[in-house]
């Protein structure tokens, strides 16, 4: 039996605990602005002035979470923390989830 699957994209300017869509396969977290960011407790850096993204933002460092088949990202949150020693905080998380039957 197949299952359906949708991806949603949603960037972040504020430090804060975030949820996690629910039935979650993967996500890619990608710094996309001027500050340094953790998110639960990985640091991501800003990217460098001259590397530009679709969004005409600096990319910066990045990491993915990836599932297997028919698995489910069992965490319902992500802990955001900007250092507020750059400009333009902005942190782009997309997720893959399945669609409930």
């Amino acid at each position: 039996m197949k299952k359906l699957f949708n991806v949603i994209t949603q960037t972040y300017t504020l430090s804060k605990q975030y949820e996690v869509q629910q039935n979650c396969n993967s996500m890619l977290i990608a710094n996309i602005g001027g500050d340094p960011v953790t998110v639960d407790g990985k640091l991501l850096l800003p990217g460098v002035v001259g590397q530009l993204s679709i969004t005409s933002n600096i990319i910066g460092d990045s990491f993915a979470i990836g599932g297997n088949e028919n698995e489910v990202y069992n965490k319902r949150t992500v802990v955001v923390s900007f250092a507020g020693t750059g400009a333009n905080p902005l942190l782009e998380i997309t997720q893959k989830y399945f669609e409930p039957a």
